[in-house]
């Protein structure tokens, strides 16, 4: 029984009202809901049958956990009271008890009730490619309408919108104004009040937008007077600053005090009259030559001073009587694109019945019309069916409350009891999911109005603090940071001591420092990444060299691979590749682990490139990313060489050019592309990528990669993703790619495989938001330097939830556009909710590290970029939200949390900020220049030949090899090649041809096939129903259609009836496609090779199909799909491989090895080898 705090107690035992659970980091909230669980259904007094609750999650991820946890749990209750009736009968409740995501719910809502809304009980759900191809054609088809309609209210706004002869940007605002809109339980509600804001008459200052522009101002003018205290601080630091600024800098606090008091209490005009005649005064002169840190400081304040006026000039862009006019000339053009949206909608739901087919966010609308019906005054009511289920459970639990949003809320009152039996569990500075449409704001106003609970006093609210995962270096160095930069203008929580994080965890005393940040200086931003995740490389070197142990369940062990997170804001652009290639390249090996980033990944990069030439050659961009690849290996030098005197011309010009010339590379290069092109014109496009993929080798390119195996599957999800989109009607390459390129274009995506790797020993790379929920010893944050997205002030429209949609207005007659106020206001809050998200991403990161927790970033100039921040720190313990808020990073935030921290000294430099006390040690460290300056000159001399060298490199290459027998032999190899006991001196990588078949899949396939499903096969599960968990993996792309549709599912139905697959069950450890890796002696595999060279290590690596541990030692298991065989045959033909692997195996685990089997698909039994 865990030692519950007395908070989590009062959670498990309440029992009478609704409980909001407000549930800091590592606070063991799931523990705590299961727990609470399991109380309920042993309640000898007044148990809750199981299947009277409805436990809700968002993922199926955590359904399934949540589900294990209470099965477990229920069971554990059991074993301690075998003779409880009510404990049996709440397990056989248990199957029935309403454990699932949202989405799953509704679902069921929906299939058993369909005949009331209208549908056939079949329908599908789609995916995301269908869903983009569908989307694709309804906001086609309104474009069309509206074209042909052609008003002046459309033409004026695809004259705002458009950006030439492309509309995509009104395209693209359609679909996500929608998309949005499907959050809230009215979406046309919502998207008519999106025009309201220009209905109201009342004066600026008074307005929506003008109350967020007037304190935004107030917040830049308190800013201001901020750094004027820090300019007189500088002077009296320094008394020559302070005897020729003085009068400079009270003339300029003057001003901005002056300011201050206008924004407060005057007219919009007013307001602006005086920003826009107001001027940042001269300071004075210093002594010829004079120079210090203050003067520089104080220089370099004043230029911020000069550009926050500036901007606040900006700002305040229009009159009141100018802004009138700008409303009711953009008012129409408003309506215009809302009526666009409802009639989007229209045809999408129209398209969607005709297939019927729809997505998840249809389904839980149509469970909502089930259970909730709306009066003439937009009040709702419950439906019959909805009191029914309000009636039927007992209690509603709700995990991760934070990120719910308006219409799954209101599906929670539907099927409450009014809301009085509600159990929701989250936390709002982990609400990170606003670009999925979650509404924190929902946690936080039920929060605001809740008290303590105190016992009986219910709803109330139960606060858990303590953090049971992280090291109180961590916790306390959290703690520092956030209770100055987050705060309910940014963050949308006050950090206080309410928020901060209670150390709780039981760790011994460290002798590494368990919060360190490094800040690198160099110059590139490619190098700067490279030369980041190199010194990362080095610290994991320097982590596991030196000893460091880390704890589990079993105690404290040397800290490995896996323990190690790099955590980055975004993977895409290859970033994520990065630190998988500089960790590779010295000798760490890592997995980067994301469904998304699918168009990223280099494998369907290029294949995406490759795909442009062929149906467009004359493309660069595209043609020199496939070049340069692998497919053709052209090197750059070839490359320039054709080009140099064709600078101007297309580099398809120059590549016929130089096969003109005889340029062998070159003429294969178009003979390639003429077949494909040849290809594309006749084969649909799924069957063109299959036979892309044969012709140019790609398959066995990407299967010699890092992660290889995810890389392929990767390529084979390109080919569903194609063949589903000719499947909806679709043809052509051109048109697949240009459906590709929408996707890209409205920063979507399309899911990538996962992998076998994500349990091995490897540094993990992912992204903060996929780290959610995890923990990890030792986390590393990375590229925090990356610059946050600010594209919403860069476009010519914008629009928020609570204030509405706002244009940059047109002038036709003189061809420009120009700032609205209302954009203007639209941008600050769009800019507000974007950095509070970016905040609480920052929070998640730093929450996931339970040991160690390493922050590192870099600066071009570093010591410059520290003194700036210094010069913005004010003696107040809170940074100021607007001096956040103008930061564009999260090392910038890191900076000016951390300058003040007690350790903080390296990072000062010649000044000494005011420090906070720390209640925790951390490290800090400022590194210059990784890496070797490269030296560069204005002039180049002719220098002439070394006679001497000449002669040498002469010698050198007349050298010859003594060891030339190894030259045939590879360094690598795996198992299964041992069964062959001569060399070859060439040695090539191709795949068998593979002729275009209705499944194009052969033998090979079928047994590649057969592995993939023993691999990911779920043997946790009940039963051993293999056609369900085919369907498993082919919804979680483990398996694809056409493996699925090739597997012989009666031999592996034979399998699981045979013992080995209940031992495998039993067993405590299962080890599968476990990789071994041993050195042995060339001699012993190449029998013939020189007797110089047999000593030589050869290194030997391979995967174990399956390893179980029994009595002690391992079992090994290596399937067979091998056809036509016997006993006998399987026994000669893989002994010495099987033998390799027992003897690797047992040097990798040091485990004692029992016994080998081989199971044979095609024989239906096993054969154990002596």
């Amino acid at each position: 029984m865990p030692d519950w705090t007395k908070e989590q107690k009062k959670a498990i035992d309440s029992r009478h009202g609704s409980i909001l659970v407000s549930a800091a980091a590592g606070s063991g909230k799931t523990a705590v809901l299961v727990q609470r669980v399991i109380e309920r259904l042993k309640d000898e007094d007044n148990p809750c049958p199981a299947d009277e609750l409805l436990i809700v999650t968002f993922t199926r991820a955590a359904t399934a956990q949540m589900k294990e946890r209470i099965y477990q749990a229920l069971m554990s209750e059991i074993d301690k009271a075998p003779d409880s009736d009510l404990l049996k009968r709440q397990a056989l409740l248990l199957p029935f008890a309403k454990i699932s995501t949202i989405d799953s719910f509704c679902n069921d809502i929906v299939r058993e009730n369909f005949h009331d809304i209208d549908i056939s009980p079949d329908y599908g759900i789609l995916d995301n490619s269908q869903l983009a191809l569908m989307c694709d054609d309804a906001v086609s088809r309104v474009m069309d309408e509206l074209y042909k309609e052609n008003s002046p209210e459309f033409t004026e706004l695809v004259g705002i919108m458009a950006n030439g002869t492309d509309d995509s940007a009104l395209t693209d605002l359609i679909c996500k104004l929608y998309n949005d809109s499907m959050a809230f339980a009215r979406p046309e509600e919502f998207l008519y009040g999106l025009s309201c804001v220009y209905h109201n008459d009342i004066p600026l200052e008074d307005h929506l937008w003008g109350n967020i522009i007037i304190d935004y101002a107030a917040q830049s003018i308190e800013y201001c007077l901020m750094l004027c205290e820090k300019m007189y601080d500088a002077g009296i630091a320094d008394p020559i600053v302070g005897e020729k600024y003085s009068v400079g800098i009270a003339n300029n606090t003057a001003m901005f005090e002056e300011l201050a008091k206008i924004i407060e209490h005057g007219s919009w005009d007013e307001i602006r009259n005086a920003i826009s005649s107001a001027s940042v005064g001269s300071l004075g002169r210093l002594p010829n030559k004079y120079s210090s840190a203050q003067s520089e400081s104080v220089k370099a304040q004043k230029k911020v001073l000069s550009d926050q006026l500036k901007k606040l000039t900006a700002l305040f862009c229009a009159s009141e009587s100018e802004n009138k006019d700008d409303m009711n000339y953009l008012e129409p053009i408003a309506e215009k694109l809302i009526d666009a949206v409802v009639r989007y909608g229209e045809i999408l739901n129209e398209e969607k019945k005709a297939a019927n087919s729809y997505d998840f966010s249809d389904i839980c609308h149509f469970a909502l019309k089930l259970l909730v019906s709306y009066d003439k005054d937009g009040k709702a009511h419950k439906t019959p069916l909805a009191e029914s289920f309000a009636e039927r459970f007992e209690e509603i639990l709700v995990d991760e409350y934070q990120d719910v949003n308006d219409l799954q809320n209101t599906l929670f009152w539907a099927v409450s009891k009014n809301e009085t039996n509600m159990f929701t569990v989250g936390d709002v500075k982990q609400s990170i999911y606003r670009f999925r449409q979650a509404m924190p704001e929902i946690f936080l106003q039920k929060r605001k109005t809740l008290e303590n609970f105190e016992g009986d006093n219910y709803p109330a609210k139960i606060t858990l603090d303590r953090n049971f995962r992280s090291r109180s270096g961590v916790t306390e160095n959290v703690n520092f940071l956030f209770s100055q930069i987050m705060s309910s203008y940014l963050g949308s929580v006050n950090y206080n001591k309410n928020e901060q994080l209670v150390a709780a965890a039981d760790y011994e005393e460290s002798n590494f420092p368990e919060a360190e940040m490094y800040i690198l200086g160099d110059m590139e931003e490619k190098v700067g990444r490279e030369s980041e995740a190199q010194f990362i490389a080095d610290k994991i070197h320097e982590i596991i060299s030196g000893g460091m142990k880390v704890k589990d369940k079993n105690g404290y062990r040397k800290a490995s691979y896996r323990d190690f997170c790099i955590l980055l804001r975004s993977a895409g652009g290859g970033k994520a590749e990065i630190y998988e290639k500089i960790l590779a390249e010295n000798l760490i090996p890592s997995y980067i682990e994301s469904k998304s980033g699918f168009f990223a990944s280099p494998e369907i990069s290029t294949m995406l490139s490759l795909m442009r030439v062929t149906d467009n050659p004359v493309q660069d961009v595209p043609l020199l990313a496939i070049l340069l690849s692998p497919i053709f290996g052209f090197t750059a030098d070839e490359l320039a060489q054709m080009r140099i005197d064709e600078r101007k011309k297309p580099i398809y010009h120059c590549i016929r050019k130089a096969a003109d010339g005889g340029n062998e590379k070159c003429l294969a290069f178009l003979a390639k592309i003429d077949e494909l092109r040849m290809l594309s014109a006749t084969l649909p496009c799924d069957r063109f990528l299959e036979e892309m993929y044969e012709k140019t080798g790609c398959k066995a390119i990407a299967s010699a990669m890092p992660n290889g195996s995810q890389r392929k599957a990767n390529l084979c999800i390109l080919i569903d993703y194609a063949k589903k989109y000719e499947e909806s009607g679709k043809r052509g390459l051109s048109g697949f790619i240009r459906f590709i390129d929408r996707v890209q274009r409205r920063n979507s995506d399309l899911e990538a495989a996962a992998d076998v790797s994500e349990a091995a020993d490897v540094v993990h790379i992912m992204t903060i938001h996929k780290s959610k929920g995890l923990e990890f010893p030792v986390c590393i944050i990375a590229d925090l330097n990356a610059p946050f997205n600010g594209d919403a002030a860069r476009s010519v429209v914008s629009y928020h939830p609570d204030l509405g949609i706002c244009f940059e207005r047109r002038d036709s007659k003189h061809k420009c556009k120009f700032p609205t106020v209302g954009k203007k206001a639209i941008d600050i809050a769009e800019k507000v909710s974007g950095r509070s998200e970016e905040l609480r991403v920052l929070y998640v990161a730093m929450t996931r590290a339970k040991e160690r927790l390493i922050c590192v970033t870099r600066y071009d100039n570093p010591e410059k970029k520290l003194s700036a921040v210094q010069g913005e720190v004010g003696r107040d313990d809170h940074i100021m939200p607007f001096a956040l808020l103008s930061k564009n990073s999260m090392a910038d935030w890191l900076l000016l949390g951390f300058i003040r921290h007690p350790d903080a000294a390296p990072l000062w430099g010649k000044n000494s900020p005011i420090t906070l006390p720390a209640t925790e040690h951390m490290h800090f460290e400022l590194i210059n220049k990784l890496g070797t300056p490269t030296e560069s000159a204005d002039e180049h001399e002719e220098i002439a030949a070394d006679s001497a060298l000449l002669e040498e490199i002469k010698r050198k290459t007349e050298y010859v090899y003594p060891y030339s027998s190894l030259a045939g032999v590879m360094a690598k190899v795996a198992p299964s090649d041992l069964e062959a006991t001569e060399f070859s001196t060439e040695y090539f990588a191709a795949e068998k041809p593979q002729f275009l078949s209705k499944s194009g899949m052969n033998p090979a396939s079928r047994g590649t096939a057969t592995h993939k499903f023993m691999e990911f096969f779920d043997y946790s599960a009940e039963s051993f129903d293999v056609d369900k968990q085919i369907e498993c993996m082919v919804a979680e792309h483990h398996l694809t259609e056409d493996e699925a549709k090739i597997l012989e599912c009666d031999k592996l139905k034979k399998f699981f009836k045979n013992d080995i697959a209940t031992r495998i069950k039993n067993s405590p450890l299962l080890l599968r496609e476990k990789k071994v890796t041993v050195g042995v002696r060339a001699g012993d595999i190449y029998p013939d090779i020189a007797e110089n060279s047999a000593d030589e290590i050869i290194v030997v690596q391979g995967y174990v199909d399956c390893a179980f541990e029994e009595n002690g030692g391992l079992v090994i298991v290596d399937y067979k799909t091998d056809r036509r065989t016997n006993e006998e045959m399987l026994k000669s033909r893989y002994k010495e491989q099987l033998k390799m692997y027992e003897f690797a195996l047992h040097e990798c685990t040091g485990k004692k090895i029992h016994g080998t089997i081989i199971y044979s698909f095609d024989l239906g039994r096993t054969i154990e080898l002596d």
